[in-house]
């Protein structure tokens, strides 16, 4: 069984128990149905989104306080480096493609024209 199949079994398992066994709790072990079963089944769908083979695509996130350097941590890959006015080992750049940064490198010698140049974290 692979970690998708697990997942969704365990997911089936607490469905079931709480038909069967949660819904009969009473007292101040009732299980309220909106804040627990609806969890429950919004969980089931979004597991189910994340894991269907059609939805996958690769993410990353970074969460962290203002002003902490999250946009320079990722600049430092995505933009790589340059020498003068090319981009060398540049995720957003290939050769002949148009110039584009995540955030705009400080002495950049590119083109005069920056009408064409694409800057993501400006």
């Amino acid at each position: 069984m692979n970690k998708k199949e697990i997942a969704i079994s365990h997911l089936d398992q607490l469905r079931e128990w709480y038909w069967r066994e949660g819904i009969q709790r009473g007292g101040e072990f009732k299980l309220d149905y909106h804040k627990w079963v609806g969890e429950l089944y919004r969980a089931y769908e979004n597991l189910d989104l994340i894991i269907s083979e059609k939805e996958m695509r690769p993410t990353s996130a970074i969460w962290g306080p203002s002003q902490t350097g999250k946009s320079t941590l990722i600049a430092g890959y995505i933009d790589g480096v340059y020498k003068g006015s090319k981009p060398v080992k540049n995720a957003l750049y290939w050769e002949g493609g148009e110039y584009a940064f995540f955030s705009m490198p400080r002495d950049f010698q590119g083109d005069q024209d920056c009408s064409r140049l694409t800057v993501l974290n400006p």
